[in-house]
Parts: structure tokens; sequence; C-alpha cells
């Protein structure tokens, strides 16, 4: 993720600017921001010493990420990035967070204001969205919500990997498919096979005969668009079938 190459030496041109005490350069009349690997537009800015404030039509574009906001200001003597107002981040769509406000480190992405995570195997919202840079990965917190490969369900944290394709939740997990449902500790998703492992956890499903009940220390789910095909108690595991009365 190149977003913070504003750190680098850049070059802003504008469509008039004025400069104010000798410490403060006013931009008007369309900004742009050059810097080895990135683009920057804006409708107007100002520049000190201890930071740049772009404002209005915010554009970015790096090597791998675009981003769109109202009003983004880069912090000289702490080196964060942020954006304001309707922020949208996205990759080579596969990739898209929304929100409406947002902090940049060189380490860390964090979007806050209902955002919302959106992938073509999950998308996800929760009160806080971070991301992590050097392993690509997000850490969704509060109020989670998230719905993808034939299942939804809630909890209090959620971290999905990128590059595995495995979301973890945690804090009073619960996961959905129809009718049927998952309790546990904590719930690991293989998105790419259909698996779920389900540490401390119960799960219902429902059949035409009626209602099987399997708990257990861990337990395997293999799951299809539709369905959960077949439960496997790993550790301490016990089941429990109600028949449906006639």
């Amino acid at each position: 993720m190149i977003l913070l190459l504003i750190f680098v030496p850049y070059k802003i041109e504008a469509g008039s600017m004025q400069i104010v005490d000798r410490n403060k350069n006013i931009f008007k009349n369309g900004v742009e921001v050059r810097s080895t690997d990135l683009f920057l537009q804006a409708e107007s800015g100002v520049e000190t010493q201890n930071y740049l404030l772009l404002e209005g039509g915010i554009y970015l574009e790096s090597r791998e990420f675009r981003l769109t906001a109202d009003k983004l200001k880069f912090d000289t003597p702490s080196k964060i990035l942020y954006a304001m107002g309707k922020v949208k981040i996205w990759r080579e769509d596969t990739i898209l967070v929304t929100g409406n406000s947002g902090k940049f480190s060189r380490d860390l992405l964090e979007i806050e204001g209902n955002p919302t995570f959106t992938s073509p195997s999950i998308t996800v919202s929760s009160d806080l969205i971070k991301y992590f840079i050097k392993d690509s990965s997000f850490l969704f917190l509060s109020n989670v919500n998230f719905k993808g490969s034939g299942i939804s369900g809630k909890g209090e944290s959620l971290h999905h990997s990128i590059k595995s394709n495995k979301s973890t939740i945690s804090e009073s997990p619960y996961v959905f498919q129809g009718m049927d449902s998952i309790t546990g500790d904590k719930i690991v998703i293989d998105h790419k096979v259909g698996v779920l492992e389900v540490c401390k956890g119960t799960t219902i499903s429902h059949t035409e005969e009626g209602r099987n009940a399997v708990s257990g220390d861990t337990l395997r789910i293999f799951y299809s668009e539709n369905s959960m095909d077949s439960v496997i108690g790993m550790s301490n595991a016990n089941g429990r079938f109600a028949k449906k009365e006639p």
C-alpha cells in the first residue's frame, strides 16, 4: 500500500497561489500534488511547515490504491495523513472501504464513521476498521456484521486476512446460514474451501426430519452455499437430535 508516498518530496501545482507571512502558501482554482508514485487532486489547499491541507473533490491515486474524500490533512511532525468526509478507498475492483473519516500512518490505516468493507468474498460493517499494511489484513471492531460465501453473522471482533481468505470472529460470535446457526468462543471461516472451525461452540441445523444440535470443544463444519453439509466433533463433542412432531 503506497498511500503515504506524500512523505517524500512532492511538487504542488495550482491555478493560483498566494504566499502569506512567508510561511503559508494558499492554493486555489485546482491543486495537483505529485511525488514519485503518487498523484493527488483537490480544489484548494494550504501548506505550512507543519501541515498540508487539501479540500474539495479529493482524489488520490497510488500504484496500489485509490482514495476519494472531502478533505485531506497531512500532519508533518507526526507523519499522519487524515481523510475526512465520505472517505472511499478501493483497489483493482477487488477491495472497497467506505467511511466518514480515516487516519493513515506508515503501517496502519483506520476508518471510522459507519465504515464498510466490501470484497468478492465478504462484506463487513463495524464501528471501526483497521487495515494492517504489512500483512494485508483487516480488523473490524465493535458491532461487527458480515455476509459472504453463503453465510452471515455478527460479533464484536473480526479479523480478515486477504492473503489466506480466512476470517476469525471472536467476542460473542454468531454465524447464520438460513435456519442453521453456530455460536462459540471463536469461529474461524475458511472462505476458499468452505470450512468453519469453532472453539467451544454449538451448531444447530435443521433437516426435514428434525433439529440437530452438536456441541464440543472443537467443531469442524463443512458448508455449501445454502446449507451446512456436515459437522465433525474434533474434541469432547456431543449431539442431540429432536425429531419433528407429526
